[in-house]
């Protein structure tokens, strides 16, 4: 094992504040939900598209999530990709007014991308997860029964199969 102090050199003690650092979240985007289209999945994403998704009953409390090593997940399933093509889309919660919300904020939850596979002439089927607690806690949503996802295609065409709210172990 390597001895830093044979080497006659130590790393000074810094602080990391990114480690624990949190976006915050935007100022001046709608999160209410008002009145949403109804939407029968699976559906083809070809422009922004909200969506309530009910989240489950059990284990809302920040200590009963600790207690049960559980983490509150969104999933995005049958994502159907055609002919291996490059597709990417952007998901938000809470951000109706997704345009508002610069690069890195606390509303997007997350991306899907799939890169372009030239020998596959076939649909390609995936999921996605995206972690969901601390983005409810710093939302101020941790108490709800439902949140808005809002999902915008950004590049290729793509098939959603349905979302829903499920707790995952860690």
């Amino acid at each position: 094992m390597l001895d830093i102090k044979k080497l006659g050199y130590s790393f000074s003690k810094v602080a990391t504040p990114w480690a624990t650092a949190r976006p915050p979240s935007t100022p001046g985007v709608n999160s209410k939900r008002g009145v949403l289209k109804s939407v029968r999945f699976p559906v083809s994403l070809e422009a922004a598209m909200s969506v309530e998704v009910m989240r489950p009953d059990a284990l809302r409390s920040r200590q009963d999530k600790e207690d049960h090593a559980l983490e509150e997940v969104l999933v995005v399933e049958g994502i159907e990709v055609q002919d291996g093509n490059f597709v990417k889309f952007d998901v938000y919660v809470n951000a109706v007014e997704y345009h508002k919300v610069l690069p890195g904020g606390r509303e997007q939850a997350g991306s899907f991308v799939s890169l372009r596979h030239p020998a596959t002439e076939e649909r390609v089927k995936t999921s996605m997860t995206v972690a969901l607690n601390e983005l409810l806690e710093d939302l101020g949503v941790k108490e709800e029964t439902s949140v808005t996802v809002t999902m915008v295609p950004v590049k290729g065409k793509v098939k959603i199969g349905g979302l829903k709210i499920v707790y995952m172990s860690e």
